[in-house]
C-alpha cells in the first residue's frame, strides 16, 4: 500500500504527518529502527512528487497503549508537541 499512501501524501500536500505506530513509521521513513526509539523525534518526510519536505513525528499506536498503559504518559508528550507543532503553523 506505500505507492497509495505516498501519492495521497502527495495530493493532499499536510503541514504534519503524525505516523501512528511503528508499521507506518518504518514504512515512511525507511528504517528499521524501533518505535520505542524515533517516537517523539521530529523527521522531515520526502517524496519525489512533494515540492517540500513535511515535518513528521511518529508516536505510538492506540492498541499499543491499551496493552502497555504505562506508555500513555510519553504518547501524551507526543501530543502536546504535535499541539505545539500546529500552533506554529
Amino acid at each position: 500500500c506505500k505507492p497509495f499512501v505516498e501519492r495521497h501524501i502527495a495530493l493532499v500536500q499536510p503541514k504534519i504527518l503524525v505516523l501512528v505506530g511503528g508499521v507506518a513509521m518504518k514504512a515512511l521513513w525507511n528504517t528499521n529502527d524501533g518505535i520505542m526509539r524515533l517516537r517523539g523525534t521530529w523527521r522531515s518526510y520526502t517524496s519525489p512528487e512533494l515540492k517540500d519536505p513535511i515535518k513528521a513525528i511518529a508516536t505510538y499506536h492506540p492498541s499499543f497503549l491499551l496493552r502497555s498503559p504505562g506508555q500513555k504518559a510519553q504518547s501524551w508528550q507526543d501530543l502536546l508537541m504535535i499541539k505545539r507543532a500546529l500552533t506554529e503553523i
